[in-house]
């Protein structure tokens, strides 16, 4: 069949799923994979087919899967209407995977829940080229081959042994040159003139079956070189170009017919004569229609033409002149059996070389199989069109320029937009501009080849104003010729992820309860200030502070009552001092104050009387009121000394206050 260069757009959401770059998946409710993407199959190591007989525990670290089936519980219940969870997978070789999963139900039209839509987002991404250079190597029409580089046969695809009739194994070791013809060695030889000035060998040559016989091969030979050049081994392809020899001692002996043939190179070609009659038919009528060349020849066109088709593509070939010399039309064609199968009927005008209309010429090419293949590509869009929608997190299918195409409900909620909305606008308009360009490098990347799919955070902007943080996937979508076409991005919320992510991160140098940065935080940014030059008469003042009495607010109150008394003390001493000044809770009742500017102790001593005086005041507590005092030790940091020589100064100087009785402050 003559393949088509342009784009099927009715099918681009199935390709927008088979090229999407988070791994997706059609589930039963007992955990079938009724559909996988090839995204998942990389990211578990299993092809297809393999991971169509798995169920979702197979692939789960059987730790996790407790919490995947509470969820799913739900989403079968209408609980919930979908959930997403970290949760860790085992890979066909045995290594743990973890991944980022979210689920959402497909529901009927009355409800019922038929299957989940799962996706599973993975940083890494490996690749189907080997695997895919495997299936050509192995199913292809070609024989490709590898040799050294004294031209030894060290591999050879299998499809040589329909091509040619050998075993692999028969033919490893062997010369390469040995099976060809001797009378066509030249063309060798000038194929390995090529190589050695680095061009490719590409060469026709005679090329030896298992029985004895020679068939005509277009053979190419690349070299596989080095990092420096050197030739370390050759990979060839044949291809067998019988008939293209044939063709050209036809073209010698038939030339008017063969250019009819060639100009109307479908499956089958029939001429009509000037009397309306087959006056010649090709010898793949047989074998494509079932017809003897004898039963039609003689015979009227609306032998082979459905009764309801007939009467209008008679009509309209008859009609055809040198000036309207050709149409087309899908028209039903009995076969021999009585059975009617759809081809594409092309009917041209055949004149003589004095331009006479001399008869009609109809091509005849077999349409059925690929009608069966657009019914399979809508039936399998409308399925995959379904589980676009129904993916809990936002998808669409963009143009190369970046506009939308389509866009699922997921994503107009995520940006508070509606889908005609979308469709009017770019992608650009819905990305924070501090994330524009790194976004829209991300898409040139994977546009140019460079990466196959990509996966970056940004920002999205809400209709309101807001913005959210999100996942933003990207893959390439081709047309069946390879060629770019568009963009399937992905978008999975992970604002909350994202949020705990930065809380934990401050967590790690700052105290929870009074949110005052913790001892190592101290320590750091104490001798970064003792790092820096200071201004001329000032010093780096450092006081250590202890609640006299917390005890006995614990033992009287409980511990509610002094995590509030400790919440609010802290945020009394904070206040008490500069904005660039250093406040810490070591902890229990501990507390360091680091005075980025002083001019001598005094004035440290100063700042810590201060911050006594403010601890003192009455701390409301529900219906009670607390009252407690402090005892601090304040001293001056040498210019390089070590924060904790300093910090163990004051520590000494606030026992000796403690000792004195409290409530007091101690300086030296």
């Amino acid at each position: 069949m003559r393949a088509t260069s342009s784009t099927n757009r009715d099918d681009v959401f199935g390709r927008a799923m088979a090229d999407a770059a988070i791994g997706m998946a059609l589930v039963t409710e007992d955990g079938r994979f009724l559909e996988v993407n090839p995204a998942l199959c990389r990211f578990f190591g299993y092809d297809r087919a393999t991971m169509l007989t798995k169920t979702v525990a197979d692939v789960t670290y059987p730790p996790d899967m407790d919490s995947d089936l509470d969820h799913a519980d739900k989403v079968a219940a209408g609980v919930i209407d979908s959930y997403n969870l970290r949760k860790r997978y085992l890979h066909a070789d045995g290594h743990m995977l973890t991944g980022y999963l979210t689920v959402s139900g497909i529901r009927d039209e009355y409800g019922s829940l038929t299957m989940f839509m799962a996706q599973v987002v993975d940083l890494t991404h490996e690749t189907e080229v080997a695997e895919n250079l495997r299936l050509l190597a192995e199913h292809g029409k070609d024989v490709i081959a590898r040799a050294s580089d004294q031209g030894l046969l060290e591999w050879v695809s299998p499809t040589v042994t329909a091509v040619l009739g050998w075993r692999p194994d028969e033919l490893v070791g062997r010369a390469f040159i040995d099976l060809l013809h001797a009378d066509d060695h030249p063309s060798t030889d000038e194929a390995e003139e090529a190589l050695g000035e680095t061009r490719d060998g590409s060469f026709s040559a005679r090329v030896a079956h298992a029985d004895g016989t020679y068939s005509w091969f277009a053979v190419s030979i690349d070299a596989v070189r080095s990092a420096d050049g050197t030739i370390q081994a050759f990979v060839g392809v044949m291809r067998p170009n019988d008939a293209e020899i044939e063709a050209r001692k036809r073209v010698a002996d038939r030339e008017a017919e063969f250019r009819m043939l060639a100009e109307n190179a479908t499956d089958v070609v029939i001429k009509i004569g000037t009397d309306a009659r087959i006056s010649w038919v090709s010898p793949s009528v047989h074998e494509t229609l079932g017809w003897e060349m004898a039963d039609l020849l003689g015979s009227q066109p609306e032998k082979f033409l459905h009764p309801l088709d007939a009467p209008q593509m008679v009509e309209d070939v008859t009609h055809l002149t040198p000036h309207v010399p050709t149409l087309q039309r899908p028209r039903r064609i009995r076969r021999a059996d009585g059975t009617y199968h759809w081809f594409s009927v092309r009917a041209t005008v055949a004149t003589s070389s004095s331009g006479e209309v001399v008869g009609r010429v109809l091509g005849l090419r077999d349409m059925e199989v690929e009608l069966q293949a657009q019914a399979a590509v809508r039936a399998s869009e409308r399925v995959f069109r379904t589980a676009m929608e129904a993916a809990p997190g936002g998808m669409a299918v963009l143009s190369m320029e970046g506009r939308f195409l389509q866009a699922n409900s997921a994503l107009s909620v995520m940006v508070g937009r509606s889908g005609e909305w979308l469709k009017g606008h770019h992608l650009d308009d819905i990305v924070h501009p501090e994330d524009l360009a790194a976004d829209q490098a991300l898409r040139r990347r994977v546009g140019a080849g460079e990466n196959l799919a990509a996966i970056r955070e940004c920002r999205l902007l809400r209709a309101d104003g807001s913005s959210l943080w999100v996942e933003h996937a990207v893959g390439l979508v081709r047309t069946p010729d390879g060629r770019p076409d568009s963009y399937v991005s992905q978008f999975v919320d992970i604002s909350e992820a994202r949020e705990s992510r930065r809380e934990l991160e401050f967590l790690a140098g700052h105290d929870p309860l009074t949110r005052l940065s913790n001892r190592r935080s101290l320590v750091e940014r104490l001798q970064a200030a003792l790092r820096q030059t200071p201004r001329t008469g000032t010093r780096v003042g450092v006081l250590f502070l202890d609640l006299d009495g917390l005890k006995e607010v614990n033992d009287s109150y409980g511990h509610a009552a002094g995590d509030e008394l400790i919440v609010n003390v802290a945020q009394r001493i904070r206040n008490a001092v500069r904005t660039d000044d250093i406040v810490a809770r070591l902890g229990g009742d501990e507390f360091v104050i680091v005075l980025i500017r002083v001019h001598d102790l005094e004035d440290a001593t100063h700042v810590a009387d201060k911050i006594r005086s403010v601890v003192a005041k009455p701390i409301p507590s529900g219906d009670l009121t607390l009252c407690v005092t402090t005892s601090l030790g304040a001293t001056l940091a040498e210019p390089d000394e070590e924060p904790e020589h300093v910090i163990e100064r004051a520590d000494h100087l606030l026992y000796r206050a403690k000792a004195s009785g409290g409530d007091r402050v101690e300086s030296g």
